[in-house]
C-alpha cells in the first residue's frame, strides 16, 4: 500500500504538465484529442478502450490503472520512454503523468507507429508485420524486448535481456516492446515515430469525453455496489498474473471483506465470472473474488 501511495503522489505532483492537445486530421472533418497528465474515471470523463500513450520529450511517461481511488487497489502500472499501449475498462480510474494519451482508434485513422532505434512499443498486425525477426542491439547497449498478448499487461508472453542479437517470433494482435534494439523489415517504413506535441488548442466541448477531467466529481465509494449477475464456468481455471498477488474479497467489489491473497502465477478453479471480477477457490477452500485485470482465464 505504501508503494502504491508513493506512485500516486508522484503522478499527482506532475498533474497538469500538459494542456489538452488536438491534432487536425487531413481529409474529412475530424479531430484527434489527446488527454493530458491527470486522473480520469473511465466511462465518465474518458471512454473505455485502447489508448496509445506518448511520453513527454526527454521524460519517462507513467501510468497507473486503479479499481477505485479510495481503496487504491492497483490493477496495473508502468513507465515508458517513448510510447506504450493501454486498455482501460468501464469503472477503472486512470492516472497518467509525463505523457499524453490518444484513443488508438483515432490515432490509427491518421497514422501508424514508426519507431527509431531507441525503442518503443508496436502493435503486431498494425504497426509491425507478424513473423520471425532478428533483433539487433545498439552498440555497447544492453537491450530488452517484451511480448504481450494484450494491453492490460496481465502476462508477459516472452521477455529477454540481450546483447548483440536475439531472435523473436510475432503473432497477429500481440504487442512488442523494444528497448535499445531494432529489427530490419519489422516496420512498414523505417522512419521515426512522430511524437504528438502538446499545444494550446481549445479544450473539448463539455459533452465530449475528457472535458474538465481533473474536476470530475468523485464517485460515492462509501457503500458497496450490489454484485452483478455472474455466469458459472466450473470447467475453467484462472491464472494469476505472476507479478501480482491480488486480494481475494467476499463480494465483487473493492468494498468487500478481504478473505486472503491469491498467489502470484498460481492457477485456481474458476467458479463464476462477474463484471470485471472472477470468483475463485483458494487452496484452503476459501471462495472469493479477484479483480479480472490481475488474472486471465485458462482452459
Amino acid at each position: 500500500m505504501k508503494r502504491v501511495l508513493a506512485v500516486i503522489c508522484l503522478a499527482a505532483a506532475v498533474m497538469g504538465i500538459f494542456p489538452v492537445a488536438q491534432t487536425e486530421k487531413t481529409g474529412p472533418s475530424s479531430r484527434m484529442h489527446s488527454y493530458s497528465a491527470g486522473k480520469y474515471e473511465v466511462g465518465k470523463n474518458l471512454k473505455a478502450g485502447e489508448y496509445i500513450l506518448f511520453s513527454a520529450p526527454l521524460q519517462t511517461g507513467f501510468f497507473a490503472v486503479l479499481a477505485d481511488m479510495e481503496s487504491m487497489d492497483l490493477i496495473t502500472k508502468g513507465s515508458f520512454e517513448v510510447n506504450t499501449f493501454l486498455t482501460v475498462e468501464e469503472g477503472d480510474w486512470l492516472i497518467i503523468a509525463n505523457c499524453i494519451a490518444i484513443f488508438a482508434g483515432d490515432y490509427y485513422r491518421m497514422r501508424t507507429i514508426k519507431l527509431n532505434e531507441s525503442g518503443g512499443m508496436l502493435k503486431v498486425g498494425v504497426d509491425a508485420r507478424p513473423g520471425e525477426y532478428d533483433l539487433t542491439s545498439l552498440p555497447n547497449k544492453t537491450s530488452v524486448y517484451r511480448i504481450y498478448n494484450d494491453s492490460r499487461y496481465r502476462l508477459v508472453v516472452e521477455e529477454k535481456e540481450f546483447r548483440n542479437t536475439s531472435h523473436i517470433s510475432l503473432e497477429e494482435g500481440q504487442y512488442l516492446e523494444l528497448i535499445n534494439c531494432f529489427a530490419e523489415g519489422l516496420l512498414p517504413e523505417e522512419t521515426a515515430t512522430p511524437r504528438p506535441a502538446p499545444t494550446s488548442a481549445p479544450q473539448p466541448e463539455p459533452d465530449e469525453p475528457g472535458a474538465d477531467a481533473t474536476q470530475a466529481p468523485m464517485p460515492d465509494l462509501t457503500a458497496a455496489p450490489e454484485p452483478k449477475a455472474t455466469i458459472l464456468r466450473s470447467t475453467q481455471k484462472v491464472r494469476i498474473d505472476p507479478r501480482k498477488s491480488p486480494k481475494v474479497r467476499s463480494i465483487p467489489s473493492t468494498m468487500g471483506e478481504q478473505l486472503g491473497l491469491a498467489k502470484a502465477g498460481a492457477e485456481y478453479e474458476l467458479l463464476e465470472i462477474g463484471e470485471r471480477w472472477y470468483k475463485i477457490r483458494l487452496e484452503n477452500g476459501v471462495e472469493g473474488w479477484v479483480i479480472a485485470g490481475m488474472a486471465e482465464i485458462v482452459n
